[in-house]
């Protein structure tokens, strides 16, 4: 609820007050001055000011509103009959038409929030840059009658608010000396008279001590802590269990892949346990969950699926009804060896460049199936659709992706394969590709020609075609010789 407690005074025929009002709160400002007589029965406007009796105001930001009043009138002073200490008041009609009310904050013009003849400023919902001198100027129209002035300082502070906040749950040992950080700003208030308290910000937060004793703490904006309320030993009250001791992973020697995790179980902080979460770390990548509810009675688990030639590192912690533990120390990191590439190089292909060559490229295999660090490439070619060995190219660079084959046959058929290996072995050959050679000049001539005279301008000429081996090309045609 809004109010205003205000106080008037009469200046010379002049009604002045100011006040500012805010929620649950006002200040008023009062004005005094010298009374200046007016003679004859003249109008006597607004007098001079001799003092100013200023104060200020803190609001919190965010309330309601925060508003200014400034109230005149102007009245007149007549001398009655032959007595001249005698005289008598008189109103001025209309007296918020003959004034002219103006505001300033920090001397600068306020043009917004005017309300009632601009008699009322009013600031909706405060903030701390609305902090400055706010001054209101009253004049009387047409008159040149000094103008009166009334102002007051108003401060908008920031409520009170953690910038950071204690763990709500910290682990500590008995006798040491346990630093709770805790950090607030804001303003705090409190104004028995108008009845305006913003209450103290405080947090609660636990303290386990690893003798089974827990203590309760209190951090506030003033940024003390202390212990409060001693929680008892073990079995009075659950609290969050302790992380499992002695974690040790080891590879398994039943199963390819596997590695073999074990660790005792933990204080469960009078609490039963309801489940262990299991975290790895992958060559040194950030921790991530790979098992999330492991059974409370286990103190073993098998981790299968792993990837060769990479190592792992867990860490786990226990959950009870309180919440979820301090995670484990981290074990140790554990290899996998390598093992042969488990998937061929990818994108293979092949093309003709010349008639006894033909190039090959292609992509190393996906690296999570490199199952180690590459070494290089094996390809090997045969004749296509021939009882035939292979034969072989070796790689020792696994940086080089392609290789030109040479001293093919003229025109001819291949098929292709590649393989990558690493210091396990070879891995598994690509799918086979098949190239031609280019076509070459046919090796033979045409066998068995016959010249046979047909007329006396004509002869006709006959011949066996070369045998297709030979042709190394597809044959488009002959040509003669004279």
């Amino acid at each position: 609820m809004l109010f205003t407690d205000e106080l008037r005074f009469c200046l010379n025929g002049v009604i002045v007050g100011f006040a500012f009002i805010a929620e649950g709160m006002s200040v008023t400002l009062s004005l005094y001055s010298e009374r200046i007589n007016g003679g004859g029965g003249s109008v006597t406007g607004l007098g001079g000011v001799s003092q100013h009796l200023q104060t200020e105001l803190v609001v919190i930001a965010g309330n309601l509103h925060a508003a200014q009043e400034c109230q005149g009138s102007a009245m007149a002073s007549e001398e009655l009959g032959s007595n001249p200490s005698s005289t008598s008041d008189l109103w001025i009609g209309g007296p918020l038409i003959k004034l002219s009310i103006t505001w300033r904050k920090n001397r600068v013009l306020v043009t917004s929030g005017l309300s009632d003849f601009n008699r009322r400023l009013t600031i909706i919902g405060p903030v701390v840059s609305d902090s400055g001198f706010y001054e209101c100027e009253v004049v009387l129209r047409s008159s040149s009658v000094p103008s009166v002035n009334a102002g007051a300082y108003l401060h908008v502070q920031e409520p009170p608010q953690f910038v950071k906040e204690p763990e709500k749950h910290i682990t500590a040992e008995m006798e040491k000396i346990v630093d709770i950080p805790c950090q607030a700003r804001g303003l705090f208030l409190h104004d028995p008279q108008h009845g305006q308290c913003h209450k103290p910000l405080a947090v609660l937060c636990e303290i386990s001590c690893k003798t089974g004793m827990s203590f309760l703490a209190m951090a506030s904006e003033e940024l003390v802590s202390h212990p409060l309320t001693r929680l008892g030993p073990a079995g009075s009250r659950g609290q969050l269990p302790y992380a499992p001791e002695n974690p040790a992973a080891l590879l398994s020697s039943s199963e390819k892949r596997a590695i073999n995790l074990t660790w005792a179980k933990p204080f469960d902080g009078n609490s039963p346990l309801l489940h262990y979460i299991l975290e790895v770390s992958e060559n040194n990548a950030p921790w991530a969950i790979l098992l999330a509810n492991i059974e409370p009675e286990s103190t073993a688990v098998t981790v299968s699926g792993l990837i060769p030639a990479r190592s792992y590192q867990f860490r786990l912690c226990a959950v009870n009804d309180v919440g979820k533990g301090q995670f484990s120390k981290e074990t140790d990191r554990v290899s996998l060896p390598e093992e042969p590439p488990s998937a061929p190089p990818q994108n293979v292909i092949a093309s003709g460049r010349t008639n006894q060559s033909i190039m090959i490229q292609w992509q190393p295999p996906p690296e999570s199936h490199q199952n180690g660090v590459l070494r290089g490439y094996s390809v090997r070619y045969r004749l296509t659709g021939l009882p035939v060995d292979y034969q072989s190219k070796n790689i020792s660079k696994p940086d080089v992706t392609n290789i030109l084959l040479e001293d093919l046959i003229i025109w001819t058929n291949y098929e292709i394969e590649v393989a990558a290996y690493n210091r396990a072995g070879l891995g598994t050959f690509s799918h086979k590709v098949t190239e031609w050679t280019l076509q070459g000049v046919p090796t033979i001539a045409p066998s068995k020609v016959q010249v046979e005279a047909v007329n006396s301008t004509t002869i006709r000429i006959t011949w066996a075609a070369p045998n297709p081996q030979f042709i190394n090309g597809i044959n488009q045609g002959y040509k003669k010789s004279s």
